[in-house]
């Protein structure tokens, strides 16, 4: 499960230096929202991959 976790995490890290965004520490400050519940939800996650 780490792997997978781990895998996700750089999959998130990857799109916001493609897209030049920044990270945040804080939802509210975030015009989009990558977190845990998005990372479970493999569709969403495919759609990233897929770009």
């Amino acid at each position: 499960m780490r792997r997978f976790k781990s895998f996700r995490r750089e999959t998130i890290f990857m799109k916001a230096k493609a897209q030049h965004l920044a990270i945040t520490e804080k939802p509210e400050e975030a015009d989009e929202v990558y977190n845990y519940e998005w990372a479970l939800n493999p569709a969403d996650v495919s759609k990233l991959q897929n770009v």
